[in-house]
């Protein structure tokens, strides 16, 4: 089994949704995911025969919109100083065909823990001419609708302007084997 570090730059958190104007796009304000995977990786695959096992967190706070009124109104609506991470740890694990896995997963996010479970690609890193680099690099991409109300958070009204309880994430993990 080796033990992977989520590389903070080189991985991603997009969030979408839409308010009663116009789409809301969401991303992370810097280099602020953590983490690590367990994994067995054999012939250029994740050994699935292997417990694979991981934990990420992002900080909340970190989270910006782009828009001045949802970026303020974001850290009071969900309270990141008394939840100031969000965190994913991944429960199993198996196989959904060619490079996809299905991951189950509890996610923490203001204080309430949900389990989903979620199609994802895998890319053993390496060899081919990827652009992730060698083969002791794991990049997992998937993406996943939450209604933030299964999480006691209701969407805010502002100035007659309200925001729909679903949005989509949007994750690609780069994680690097430890040396």
């Amino acid at each position: 089994m080796t033990l992977y570090d989520v590389d903070p730059v080189r991985s991603s958190v997009n969030v979408s949704g839409k308010s009663s104007l116009h789409p809301m796009h969401g991303t992370a304000r810097s280099a602020c995911l953590s983490g690590t995977i367990e994994a067995t990786v054999a012939a250029g695959a994740v050994d699935l025969s292997c417990p694979t096992r991981g934990r990420v967190e992002f900080p909340v706070a970190q989270l910006s919109f782009g828009n001045s009124l949802y970026d303020r109104e974001l850290p009071k609506r969900l309270d990141t100083r008394r939840y100031p991470l969000i965190v994913v740890e991944l429960t199993a694990a198996a196989g959904a065909g060619e490079s996809r896995m299905r991951l189950d997963l509890d996610l923490t996010f203001h204080g309430v823990t949900r389990h989903f479970s979620e199609d994802v690609s895998v890319v053993v890193g390496g060899g081919g001419g990827g652009s992730h680099g060698d083969s002791g690099t794991l990049v997992i991409s998937g993406r996943h609708s939450f209604d933030v109300r299964d999480f006691d958070v209701q969407p805010p009204k502002i100035l007659g302007l309200s925001v729909k309880p679903d949005f989509d994430v949007e994750v690609e993990l780069v994680a690097r084997a430890q040396a």
